[in-house]
Formats: structure tokens, sequence, C-alpha cells
């Protein structure tokens, strides 16, 4: 019987023409990206494409505005960091590093910055990161869990 994997977290490109996703179809999480086929394509026929080469076990994909990134999380040195893989350049790189988790990342308008949530016991927490100077600014104190960030915006038509 074959292996049955799963897929989740879709992202959609700015142009609304690909999709990016975690799958573990080929073991751990992996995030893949793919053009989204056409109604009644066949299954066997899509050929998703490898995002996170050097970084394990994949998750939350989101892509950048300008579709030219999509950051997501990896385990790297026993952490969740976010990492981003540069769509034209090949690069793929954390712009986290220290220690706690981080998870959820999500961009601004600029396609620059991004906001994430720490992920520890006791200690969840919203920040901003500047993905070039990759310096986090802690947005939220106090008491209660901060997760999921979302930056909001519409695009003028």
């Amino acid at each position: 019987a074959a292996k049955q994997a799963t897929q989740g977290s879709p992202s959609f490109s700015p142009d609304g023409k690909e999709i990016a996703f975690v799958s573990n179809k080929d073991g751990s999480p992996k995030i893949y990206r793919m053009e989204i086929p056409a109604p009644g394509t066949n299954i066997k026929k899509l050929r998703p494409k490898l995002v996170s080469i050097k970084a394990k076990n994949g998750t939350a994909p989101a892509w950048s505005p300008d579709g030219s990134k999509i950051a997501f999380c990896s385990r790297t040195a026993g952490y969740r960091q976010i990492w981003i893989r540069d769509l034209f350049t090949g690069e793929e790189y954390p712009i986290t590093d220290s220690k706690g988790h981080k998870e959820n990342p999500s961009w601004a308008p600029d396609s620059r910055h991004l906001v994430y949530n720490t992920a520890d016991p006791g200690y969840s927490e919203l920040f901003l990161i500047d993905s070039v100077k990759k310096k986090p600014v802690k947005l939220t104190s106090g008491a209660g869990e901060k997760r999921f960030p979302s930056w909001i915006f519409s695009n003028q038509l």
C-alpha cells in the first residue's frame, strides 16, 4: 500500500497562479510550491517544487506581497526559526537565530518586514522583524497568549 501523505497550510502567490504548502510526502514536513492546476488535471501529473531545501521540518509558508519570497518556519539547532527562500536568487536563509520558538510569519505590504509570534510555555509574544537587518522588535507584553499574527492590507485596484 502507498504511504499516505498530508498536505496543509496553503499560501497563494500574489498573482494567484501558484500555491505554497507543507507536505510530508517525502518524509518530514517540507515546503513546496506549484502552479495551480487546471480543472480535471490528472493528479499524477502534478510536479511540486521543493522550497525548503536546507531547512528542516518546514511549516507555515507565507508568500511575500511582491511574489519574490516565501517565509516559513523551520527547526534549526533545536528551535523553530523564521526562514526565507528568495525565489529569484534561490537563496534560503534564517532571519531569526535566538533561543525560543518562532512561528507564523506574516509579511508587511513592503515585502521586507514580517510579524511572527514566539511559542514557548509562558512566553507567547508578537515581534516585528526587518528581513534585511534581522533585528526583531517586540510588539506585545503582558499576560495572555499572542499567536497567529496577520498583516491586513488591501491592494489598490
